[in-house]
């Protein structure tokens, strides 16, 4: 039995042909890799309701990118709604003899049984496979339709203003997406990650109706 993390994946993918131009590398922009983990850090510890302004004040681009989601979803810091934050999920992938877990870490929550799955970095404005994947996982984890699966991506950057796109899945990228996660582990692979289907900038979801699920 093996379990593999989008980091392995991404190793293995970079040994083999490129699956498309959707990695974003760090060089592109003027914020180091160590601050990008530092602003994801510091928006688990934002979301746990632990102290973080010091290091806003530390931190003004960090501070400013906050400021930019909190007015984008509002919705995600009611603090009377369940979000999970950089959540583990485990998902069985089929592979032949072998038992392969694939572990994606995800942001999401739960309005009337359906996870919505949010993503906060500074990234490309469109699908990647890491997007694919994740999607792919929760339609497995929790064996729903993946037509009632979406991704909100927060995209951040440097100096523009931070956009807000809504990525659609369904069955057919559901079923690309595990085809190529099956054929990267096996041989190598040019296949191409799921397109996006609607995108939606100006998209507002509301999570008001997210029941409460214990831990």
């Amino acid at each position: 039995m093996a379990l593999l993390t989008l980091a392995d994946l991404h190793q293995i993918h970079q040994n083999q042909t490129p699956l498309s131009s959707s990695c974003t590398h760090e060089s592109e922009y003027v914020i180091s890799s160590t601050d990008l983990a530092n602003f994801q850090l510091l928006m688990r510890q934002l979301f746990l309701g632990l102290p973080v302004q010091s290091l806003l004040d530390a931190y003004p681009l960090m501070a400013h990118w906050v400021a930019e989601i909190q007015e984008l979803a509002p919705e995600l810091f009611k603090g009377s709604k369940k979000l999970w934050v950089d959540a583990p999920i485990i998902t069985p992938l089929t592979t032949g003899d072998t038992s392969i877990f694939i572990q994606a870490h995800i942001n999401y929550g739960l309005r009337q049984g359906i996870p919505r799955l949010y993503e906060w970095a500074m990234r490309p404005a469109k699908m990647t496979w890491q997007d694919a994947v994740k999607l792919w996982a929760v339609a497995v984890h929790y064996a729903i339709l993946p037509e009632k699966l979406s991704l909100i991506v927060l995209v951040l950057h440097p100096s523009r203003s931070a956009q807000k796109l809504r990525l659609q899945w369904d069955r057919e990228q559901q079923d690309q997406t595990q085809q190529w996660l099956i054929q990267l582990l096996t041989q190598p692979t040019d296949l191409q990650a799921p397109q996006i289907h609607n995108t939606d900038y100006s998209l507002l979801l509301n999570l008001d109706t997210i029941p409460e699920v214990p831990l």
